[in-house]
């Protein structure tokens, strides 16, 4: 089939390197001596902006040749809207527990969440937001209003961070205002989890007959597969599981609700993809290996369906739904998984 011409608008949702990364499902290349154009770049010097400052969250313009078989969309031009690239506004589980000592004007110091460094100033405005359970244990549950962060509210390894603020061309985040959030499991969560259990029938390995995964709750087409009836390639795909898995999620108790039971199935399809549901159900398509060239590629692609479930982005998202269509909890599921 060949290539058409298209233009796409979005934010890079994968970063790979500033010649290689996603827009949606579009593969994004570019060559490296494909200038950019840059747009609605108020206040801000063309010279500041460089190739390696593409990143997860800048928002671009492409067009180029775009091949439906493979989904890659080789660049030939790229315009940069650098008003909104510089300007962020994210969601993200912290990486590690910051130290914010407090001085007589605010907060200062440095949060690490999503790969990048956010910035604290005395006059950045941070607050913690209870969350659904904390509120119902709160007199006026009904009003999920954030509070000032004092020094008693405990930020740990399951807490998220929302964060606004400026890129820096130094690759930081000033963040004009930082709003922390105690991970819990919603008990519409919890119903999610349920909901999307798949029934499983292990593959016969001795006599190479493919198991089968069933999901009742279908999206993206993948309601049944056939799982790779060998062995070496199901334990390979859960050792390197096993070692992407953050050490704190590993660490939680086994009945701790927040703790994910990640199982990962290697499974019988053509397609360069990879499928994680919020209950850290992964599916991983035997066409990965037709593409990939060493192991380190493929960690790539399995922590990046991990990084799906730990960051909640099916729930966040279901969130967001709820809120902008007045849908409930009890609503049949639109968009669960999230492939690559």
């Amino acid at each position: 089939m060949l290539a058409k011409e298209v233009t796409i608008h979005g934010f890079v949702t994968v970063g790979n390197s500033s010649t290689s990364f996603a827009i949606d499902d579009y593969k994004v290349t570019r060559d490296n001596v494909l200038t950019f154009e840059l747009s609605g770049a108020e206040g801000v010097q063309p010279s500041t902006f460089r190739a390696e400052d593409i990143r997860v969250g800048t928002e671009l313009e492409v067009k180029g040749e775009y091949d439906d078989a493979s989904g890659q969309l080789t660049a030939k031009s790229i315009r940069v809207l650098l008003g909104d690239a510089q300007r962020l506004k994210r969601t993200a589980l912290l990486k590690q527990i910051p130290a914010l000592p407090r001085n007589g004007l605010g907060w200062e110091g440095e949060v690490r969440a999503d790969g990048e460094t956010i910035r604290l100033l005395p006059a950045t405005l941070v607050a913690i937001k209870p969350s659904k359970s904390e509120q119902k244990k709160q007199k006026g549950a009904a009003s999920p209003e954030s509070s000032p962060l004092t020094p008693l509210d405990a930020l740990n390894l399951d807490t998220f961070v929302r964060y606004e603020g400026i890129h820096t061309t130094e690759g930081k985040i000033i963040a004009t205002r930082v709003e922390f959030e105690h991970g819990k499991l919603e008990p519409g969560e919890a119903k999610l989890w349920k909901r999307l259990e798949p029934d499983v029938k292990a593959p016969d390995y001795s006599n190479f007959i493919p198991g089968q995964f069933k999901m009742h709750d279908c999206v993206y087409g993948f309601c049944e597969q056939e799982i790779v009836p060998s062995k070496e390639a199901q334990e390979y795909i859960a050792r390197i599981r096993e070692s992407l898995i953050p050490a704190h999620q590993k660490e939680l108790p086994a009945d701790d609700p927040l703790k994910i039971p990640f199982r990962f199935f290697l499974v019988k399809a053509k397609s360069f993809n990879a499928v994680a549901y919020p209950n850290g159900v992964v599916l991983v398509h035997s066409g990965v290996f037709d593409i990939l060239q060493n192991e380190a590629q493929l960690a790539f692609v399995l922590a990046h369906e991990i990084s799906h479930a730990v960051e909640k982005h099916a729930w966040e998202a279901r969130q967001e739904e709820d809120n902008k269509d007045g849908m409930s909890s009890n609503d049949p599921v639109v968009s669960q998984t999230y492939p690559i």
